[in-house]
């Protein structure tokens, strides 16, 4: 993820909408402002950050202030229990998506070999391309 943003970047790309904010409301402190992260970063990469050193500080600050909780209480977001596993089915359920299953598994193997492999076999762009896969037909509810 990108580490510098400048102020309309961070507008543009990190401002929650009605109904993101909406789906805070029951939410305090860190638990509020973690989610407020992960409904962000899923929302514009279709993908959950791999830890909370992956946000930049100041996305994180720009979303602090929009859900009223300190920045430095995202350091607090207990990234290893089971409140964020029920967070990220909250968010992919905000944005129509399901968890993947093993066969989805094997068609995304099938289609990197297909489609993918023979074009490109650097590391980063194949990540890309599945990730671009299971935002486009991957996991959506159908």
């Amino acid at each position: 993820m990108k580490r510098q943003w400048d102020e309309d970047e961070l507008i543009e790309q990190w401002t929650l909408a009605p109904d993101e904010l909406a789906l805070l409301a029951n939410k305090a402190g860190p638990t509020r402002l973690g989610l407020a992260v992960l409904l962000k970063v899923f929302g514009r990469d279709g993908r959950f950050p791999r830890s909370r050193q992956e946000v930049a500080g100041a996305v994180v600050v720009h979303l602090a202030e929009q859900v009223g909780v300190p920045a430095e209480q995202y350091l607090q977001y207990d990234w290893h229990v089971r409140a964020i596993k029920y967070h990220r089915a909250q968010t992919r359920t905000f944005f129509g998506f399901r968890e993947a299953t093993v066969r989805d598994g094997g068609a995304l193997v099938a289609w990197l070999l297909e489609q993918q492999v023979p074009h490109e076999q650097r590391l980063d762009q194949l990540r890309e391309a599945a990730y671009g896969w299971c935002r486009g037909v991957g996991h959506r509810v159908p």
